[in-house]
């Protein structure tokens, strides 16, 4: 009975063929989630936004989904692109396939992908990877119809998950598309009904005469799609849990045939999950506990943006910059994407870093700093080189410490309960 996540930083190779990454003493993984940005080294804020965000349980079971605004142009250029059997899409700046990657397999500690087409530069990236005997998972994609009100059953999954990390762009798979639409979420169901989630919707807008950001950030839906304009159009709502899977239902408007990405984590009851949010500290340096996951992790990932509120779509500055936090034990990264607001000619940037949070204004000037210090028994501690005084929401979720002792044994594996209240196993 095991269940290990961690995350590693790491940078695409530029030729094609197959790459391999591997964590030295850790075992083979079963899924995982990997982000590549444009940047070419850790801590250094690279020109030009550039996302690739995926996930893969199997060669056949994997999804990609890239976004692009280009830098220094007097008329914004951003586009947005997704494809399935592949893990990994980049496009280049100006909106052209550049890399892909398809999943090969998991190997002791890692993985190895084959890169179809070259990456024009060694990108950074991080990887996430779940593994453990008690771990089942699936990434796969669902595609909605053109009704409203809509309920889609996702089925064939053989497990009730406990977590589902979500994402989703416009349109149909393989084709690159102008506007950069980009949706991230996580699910949390408890084993008896209640499911927490939490998502953003975020578009660099395409062919304007200045940047034009938005960003929408729910805290009822799994997924949100924006238009052109902004507005929201609809949110994919994850509910009614089983034995073998979910049900996906369309809220404020009909889908119009898009599609939902995920990856489906199940842990069989052998550690606790959340999907949480928290504000940063109001003007206050220093150490902050962050409690809301109610459990002690050993592993965390959340969403950051500048937007304070959740169901009302932003524009201005604060729509400028989106990113995610990837924390385990040892590691800990922070993917950070901005495009500058009104700027006369687009100023778009991406960036990995090797710290908790180092959050940009859309200008690319840093507006908060934290470093991560500790996992608790409630959630986890940062400590805060730079804060501000409208502090801004996060979202995301957290994955139980492992505790081998209490975990093992027939006895216990015959009364363990997967009825999990924030996880919590019931013995």
């Amino acid at each position: 009975m095991t269940v290990e996540v961690w995350t590693q930083r790491t940078a695409t190779g530029t030729s094609t063929g197959e790459q391999s990454f591997t964590t030295i003493g850790k075992p083979t993984p079963v899924a995982m989630l990997i982000e590549v940005t444009a940047a070419t080294s850790a801590d250094t804020i690279t020109a030009g936004l550039s996302l690739s965000y995926g996930a893969a349980t199997s060669a056949a079971n994997s999804w990609s989904v890239a976004s692009v605004a280009q830098d220094n142009q007097e008329t914004t250029n951003t586009y947005c692109y997704w494809q399935t059997g592949k893990c990994i899409s980049i496009l280049d700046t100006a909106g052209a396939l550049d890399a892909e990657a398809t999943f090969v397999s998991f190997t002791s500690g890692g993985m190895s992908i084959n890169f179809n087409s070259a990456p024009a530069a060694s990108y950074m990236m991080t990887i996430t990877f779940f593994s453990g005997t008690d771990v089942t998972a699936t990434a796969t994609s669902q595609q909605m119809g053109n009704t409203h009100p809509e309920t889609v059953s996702v089925t064939g999954l053989g497990v009730r998950p406990d977590l589902v990390a979500t994402c989703m762009t416009r349109f149909g798979p393989g084709v690159i598309q102008a506007n950069g639409y980009h949706s991230r979420g996580f699910v949390h169901e408890d084993g008896a009904g209640t499911v927490t989630q939490r998502s953003f919707g975020w578009n660099s807008r395409d062919n304007r005469a200045s940047g034009d950001p938005v960003v929408r950030l729910q805290d009822n839906a799994a997924a949100v799609q924006l238009l052109a304009s902004g507005v929201s159009d609809w949110h994919a709502d994850f509910e009614n849990f089983g034995a073998d899977g979910f049900d996906i239902l369309t809220r404020n408007a009909a889908a119009n045939n898009q599609y939902v990405l995920f990856l489906s984590l199940d842990f069989n009851g052998a550690v606790s999950t959340a999907v949480f949010d928290f504000n940063h500290p109001n003007n206050t340096d220093g150490a902050f506990s962050v409690t809301s996951p109610g459990i002690e992790p050993q592993y965390v990932t959340f969403v950051t943006s500048n937007h304070t509120v959740y169901g009302t779509s932003q524009n201005g500055n604060q729509a400028g910059m989106i990113g995610q936090v990837y924390i385990d034990a040892d590691n800990q990264h922070h993917a950070v994407y901005t495009d500058e607001d009104a700027a006369p000619t687009s100023n778009t940037s991406s960036t990995l870093n090797d710290s908790a949070m180092a959050q940009l204004v859309d200008d690319q000037s840093v507006n908060y700093t934290a470093s991560f210090t500790a996992f608790t028994a409630t959630g986890f501690d940062l400590n805060y080189t730079a804060s501000e005084a409208s502090p801004p929401l996060n979202f995301g979720m957290a994955i139980g410490a492992f505790t081998a002792t209490a975990n093992a044994g027939p006895l216990v594996d015959a009364i363990r309960l997967k009825s999990k209240v924030h996880g919590a196993l019931v013995r």
